[in-house]
């Protein structure tokens, strides 16, 4: 719903273990049912099962009742588990990357690149 009224997002990936962030801005697009069906049919059974299990927005009062529902759509589907209606998937088609790079002692490292029609323009900027 949010993403209807307002499509610009950002991601912003941590990466802990090299001391850099990278955050990607752009327009969320949904994928085409399509591509969805793709992904699913790529998907292992075992994820395929645990997403038709969740409805992905009830409460849980009991870990219980999500294996439950999975079993019975183990049991109910026992060769191929039909994609369904809540799977959904979004890309990003970014128009600016940001890279981020700490660096101790010293300055961090930023470089922002903006996508200038076809062509991406990168500079460098005081962190």
């Amino acid at each position: 719903a949010h993403l209807a009224k307002n499509d610009y997002v950002s991601l912003n990936p941590w990466l802990a273990h090299t001391k850099k962030q990278i955050t990607l801005n752009g327009k969320a697009v949904r994928l085409t049912k399509e591509r969805l069906e793709k992904t699913w049919n790529e998907m292992p059974r075992w994820m395929q099962l645990r997403l038709a299990a969740s409805d992905h927005k009830s409460k849980v009062t009991d870990a219980a009742q999500l294996e439950k529902k999975y079993k019975a759509i183990e049991a109910q589907y026992p060769d191929k588990v039909p994609m369904p209606e809540t799977f959904v998937g979004y890309k990003i088609e970014p128009s600016q990357i940001v890279f981020y790079e700490l660096q101790t002692p010293g300055f961090a490292k930023k470089h922002i690149a903006d996508l200038a029609g076809k062509s991406w323009v990168v500079a460098q900027f005081e962190p």
